[in-house]
């Protein structure tokens, strides 16, 4: 009996069946919550739906204080609350699009921050806002380096308002749906250049939320990949271009 047991297995566990059997606590009653970063195949994601996530939520929704700088450097893409990704967070997550400056004017080593390099953005959380860390020398933009943020700008406007006016067509007209623009959900990053995973300080845990292509929501942008540190309730974000 012993040995018809052993054979007759079911077969080895997903690591999203094996989660929610050893953590059933993260999962809610559809079973489609689970604890961000832990699967190690892409192809496992939560896929969010349009009721789940808010796109070009209004600044002041986003940030905790809202200034003339987050005015003109910020553009809130979208938000959705993190007990998507893990049962126990609470607050939201956002996806920030931003330029900073790419000149040989700024010194990208004097603003490096301690978990990664200068394409690696921190932001406070404040539960469903957030504030911006950092030096605000990175968004001093060259007269060329304004012309595109200008142009950007524009584009974020027109296509917010297209998307408020006509959430439907919207998605329709671009052959696009929400797991197109934001994908890898509770699971890791698909890289478009090279891991830059953030540095885990005094080790605490990051988990990955996901990733966000920008040029496909507002036709400017490359991809946001999105972490979470719990224990500091630190946002970080690591922008990367194809």
């Amino acid at each position: 009996m012993f040995f018809k047991k052993l054979f007759n297995r079911t077969e080895k566990e997903t690591p999203a069946e094996m989660l929610r059997r050893l953590k059933p606590e993260l999962f809610d009653e559809t079973g489609k919550t689970y604890n961000g970063g832990v699967f190690n195949n892409s192809s496992e994601s939560y896929l969010l739906n349009k009721d789940e996530i808010e796109l070009f939520p209004e600044i002041d929704k986003v940030f905790y204080t809202v200034t003339d700088f987050e005015e003109n450097f910020f553009q809130p893409l979208c938000s959705f609350n993190f007990k998507i990704v893990n049962k126990t967070w609470t607050g939201n997550a956002h996806f920030v699009h931003f330029y900073k400056s790419q000149s040989d004017a700024i010194d990208a080593n004097s603003l490096v921050n301690q978990y990664g390099n200068y394409n690696v953005t921190l932001f406070k959380s404040h539960g469903d806002r957030i504030s911006f860390i950092g030096d605000k020398k990175a968004f001093q933009l060259t007269s060329d380096e304004l012309e595109y943020w200008t142009k950007t700008r524009n584009n974020y406007q027109r296509n917010k308002q297209l998307q408020r006016s006509n959430p439907d067509n919207f998605f329709k007209h671009r052959q696009l749906n929400i797991s197109t623009i934001i994908r890898q959900i509770g699971s890791i990053p698909m890289w478009v250049q090279s891991d830059e995973t953030p540095n885990s300080i005094d080790k605490e845990e990051i988990f990955f939320v996901g990733q966000m292509n920008v040029n496909s929501l507002i036709d400017e942008g490359g991809w946001i990949f999105l972490f979470y540190c719990p224990q500091n309730q630190m946002l970080i974000q690591v922008d990367q271009w194809t």
